[in-house]
């Protein structure tokens, strides 16, 4: 929960221990490293997914450039290749030719 943004006292809360033990846990050296792995899993899983979401996106793009009557998918797609950012994963020598 803490990894995800909740407030520490929400958190708390939720998995029933004191605010006052959670914070105390956030100081400790081997839980700071348990909660970043976790963060850094999340992260990776998310990275994954968009990853997985640009190849149907450019088809969609593709069947859609000269359909104007189904906006929403084009504009769905659109937002994966935004956030996919492809010049970033293009290829050093071609990312040249790209910028």
């Amino acid at each position: 929960m803490l990894v995800l943004g909740n407030a520490l006292g929400q958190t708390a809360d939720a998995i029933d221990v004191d605010a006052k033990t959670l914070y105390n846990w956030r100081q400790d050296p081997a839980f700071i490293e348990a909660l970043q792995a976790r963060r850094e899993e999340l992260w990776e899983q998310a990275a994954q997914r968009l990853r997985a979401m640009v190849h149907p996106s450019l088809d969609i793009l593709q069947q859609d450039l000269g359909n104007r009557h189904d906006r929403a998918r084009f504009r769905a797609a659109t937002a994966v290749l935004r956030l996919a950012d492809l010049r970033r994963s293009l290829h050093p020598a071609r990312r040249a030719e790209a910028g």
